[in-house]
């Protein structure tokens, strides 16, 4: 193994191309910036012996990627085309000259930073100790097979555009050697490369080929190019790292925001909940913890987990003394919401943190972000929490939890696969034991959270269905001419359903096929009870002890009632009194009116309830 002498070549210009590979007329001298929206070619030569190894060089210390090992190439320049690119770069930087060998064309790759990899592979025996290092290029060149490849691969010893090649350089020279032998595929081509002839995959001219052929797939791929407008790994990078600063504004703004969603939740108001979850600033810490794990940085992800942390004790403790001094206890809808997750609480979290970690990586941002913050629903859970601890109700407090640690969990996890996606390189390699023993920590914790929340889909999916079945049974079969149902209700318990009817009575015939028609609604296992009253309608004077012992009878919430007539100016009404332990809603209240008008035969009525001990 040799080396070229030390020359001082003049700076390379590149062409420069549009998104869709179609030149702009513009060139590039290296080292300048490159204008928005313009791509370069780099190109990649794969060179496979006949032993099927492939030939690898060294870069020099003194270049970026330092002493990493490589598949020989580099940057297509200005008035070359791709295949006369790699033949010059194998030539210059190994001494490896591929003029007579036959190219195969393995495809091209959209990189982020305006970079097309163009890569090559050509057949071709080459002894080690023929190998030419270029001074300042390369320091040394070696023949590896698969296995030892991967290994420098998974060590971090391989430049990631090699690494991501691989498996695609290792599949072609697989299938091309089962369908030839090395002397075919190491053969001439019919004219030199100067002749822009050259065997591509027995087809015409590969790069045209290329832009002819493949802008439907252009088309689509840029539609769907989860690294369109995609921030530099350096601004990715810089703003996690801000993510895991924990500043004074940052924390009088959690605080503010969690006595604003405390404060919502505390009068049922939706519209003040979903204001507190826009200006929270918790996703930015969760979203870093799962980019840390993605590029294995324990030290960020360390720095994530104690700012996240030093945010959730802020917040149950904002969110506890608030809920101690606020003069509303009862729980309201938008507290006991947040405490029973399911499983769709778990792909809200997964969706929504894939879509916010793709916004965040914009370079603009646009409203996906608020958008995030709304669907995953991290403040509230916590100032349910706060309400759990504040009134002493465990339910709410581990309810609330659970489910902002699903959400906490699933943003992460969905935060990472975004982050390997995107192709962010590793901070630090780990050895596939420690990747293995990580990998497995993160899928019991998975697993753990989400069995119960598979469990509460379950149940929850079966009782909408049996809420179904019981409201369709009663709507189709109780459909009486003269005869209504005041009240339904099911004791899922007991498996009762209870309904109370007034009018015409129905006969216990009738009944009995009520009854056995239970089992077209898969409702088999449950038992009917039929009340019955009869409407007077007439100007006989009701029987109002026996409306008073009826009332709780149809009505469950009601106990202890009486009913009698008063008279006033518009004429008599009667009225029904009773105790109650439960809030009656507007419905219930109507249903109570209605069947006291068909009882009594009265358009006037008026119902009172009252608690217990009369207040």
């Amino acid at each position: 193994m040799s080396r070229h002498p030390k020359n001082t070549p003049p700076p390379e210009r590149w062409d420069l191309l549009d998104k869709n590979r179609v030149p702009t007329g513009k060139t590039l001298r290296r080292g300048e910036k490159r204008p928005e929206g313009a791509y370069h070619i780099v190109v990649l030569g794969w060179v496979v012996n006949e032993k099927g190894e492939f030939l690898i060089s060294r870069r020099c210390p003194q270049k970026n990627n330092p002493l990493l090992w490589e598949t020989t190439g580099g940057a297509k320049q200005a008035g070359e085309d791709s295949l006369s690119a790699v033949i010059r770069e194998l030539q210059e930087e190994i001494g490896v000259d591929v003029r007579r060998n036959r190219p195969v064309f393995l495809g091209s790759r959209e990189r982020i930073n305006g970079v097309y990899f163009d890569c090559w592979m050509f057949f071709k025996n080459v002894p080690i100790e023929s190998v030419v290092l270029q001074q300042e290029e390369t320091c040394d060149a070696k023949w590896v097979d698969d296995a030892r490849f991967a290994e420098m691969i998974q060590a971090g010893q391989v430049t990631r555009a090699s690494a991501e090649f691989f498996p695609l350089a290792k599949g072609w020279r697989d299938l091309l050697r089962k369908k030839e032998d090395f002397a075919s595929l190491s053969g001439k081509n019919k004219t030199t490369h100067h002749g822009k002839e050259a065997i591509v995959m027995e087809a015409e001219n590969t790069e045209q080929k290329e832009i002819r052929d493949g802008r439907l797939k252009q088309y689509f791929k840029s539609l769907f190019n989860i690294r369109g407008d995609m921030m530099s790994y350096e601004e990715i990078d810089r703003m996690m790292l801000d993510n895991t600063v924990i500043h004074g504004a940052n924390m009088w703004i959690l605080m503010l925001a969690i006595f604003i969603a405390s404060i919502g939740l505390n009068v049922n108001s939706t519209a003040v909940i979903i204001g507190a979850m826009l200006i929270s600033p918790l996703m930015g810490g969760i979203m870093t913890m799962g980019y840390s794990l993605a590029v294995r940085d324990l030290t960020l992800l360390r720095r994530a987990l104690i700012r996240f942390g030093t945010q959730v004790a802020i917040s149950l403790i904002a969110s506890t003394i608030y809920f101690s001094l606020t003069p509303l206890t009862e729980p309201t809808a938008e507290l006991i919401a947040r405490t029973s997750p399911t499983l769709w609480d778990v792909l809200i979290a997964l969706f929504g943190g894939i879509a916010g970690m793709i916004g965040n990586t914009r370079k603009s941002k646009g409203n996906v972000i608020p958008g995030v913050a709304i669907a995953t629903a991290l403040m509230p859970p916590l100032c349910t929490a706060g309400y759990g601890l504040a009134t002493g109700q465990w339910s709410f407090f581990l309810g609330a939890m659970y489910l902002f640690l699903i959400n906490t969990l699933f943003i992460a996890l969905s935060s990472a696969l975004v982050t390997l996606a995107l192709g962010v390189p590793y901070h630090k390699m780990i050895s596939a034991k420690s990747q293995k023993r990580i990998n497995r920590f993160i899928a019991a914790i998975t697993v753990i959270l989400v069995v119960p929340s598979i469990s509460a889909a379950a149940i929850t999916v079966y009782n909408s269905v049996l809420d179904t079945n019981i409201s369709s049974y009663i709507n189709n079969e109780f459909d009486f001419p003269d005869t209504q149902v005041v009240k339904s209700s099911t004791d899922k318990s007991k498996k009762v359903i209870s309904v109370s009817l007034v009018g015409e009575p129905i006969s216990g015939d009738v009944i009995q096929v009520l009854r056995s028609n239970l089992s077209n609604y898969n409702l088999e296992n449950y038992t009917l009870r039929v009340t019955q009253s009869t409407g007077t309608q007439t100007s006989a004077q009701p029987d109002y002890q026996k409306l008073a012992s009826n009332a709780p009878i149809i009505f469950s919430k009601l106990s202890n009632c009486c009913c009698g007539v008063m008279y006033g100016t518009t004429g008599q009404c009667v009225v029904l009194i009773g105790n109650t332990t439960e809030e009656v809603s507007e419905e219930e209240l109507t249903s109570i009116k209605n069947w006291l008008i068909t009882e009594t035969g009265t358009q006037q009525v008026e119902v009172y309830f009252y608690a217990p001990d009369g207040e």
